[in-house]
């Protein structure tokens, strides 16, 4: 049985905004789930899988999801966070690049929330 902890109070923001970089974690569908049986269907340990970029498995089939958190704290203090979670290190330089190219082209206005390559 799980055991469910006290809430934890992580303090107030003023702002947060959430870009989305890339939220393509892989192309094929049927080709992940096939990587997944093959692997020993979903009962196997994620960790043991030989995922790409670092495996065998289908490297072309892979991309990464990623984001850019910015909060804005109650005294006016920045703190950027990126989420990265690119299976393919081409994909997510692309993705990257893209992005900011996008930024740079319309600047940082409000209402930009994605960045897709």
């Amino acid at each position: 049985m799980n055991r469910v902890s006290s809430t934890l109070d992580i303090g107030a923001l003023k702002r947060l905004r959430i870009l989305c970089i890339s939220e393509t974690g892989w192309f094929d569908t049927a080709t992940v789930f096939d990587d997944i049986r093959a692997a020993g269907g979903a009962q196997s340990d994620q960790y043991a899988i030989p995922w790409p970029p670092f495996g065998r498995l289908h490297a072309e089939n892979a991309a990464g999801f990623s984001a850019l958190l910015e909060a804005e704290t109650t005294d006016g203090r920045l703190r950027r966070l990126l989420f990265d979670t690119g299976w393919s290190p081409e994909w997510m330089m692309r993705s990257m690049a893209a992005c900011t190219f996008r930024l740079w082209k319309i600047g940082t206005r409000s209402g930009t929330r994605s960045c897709k390559p």
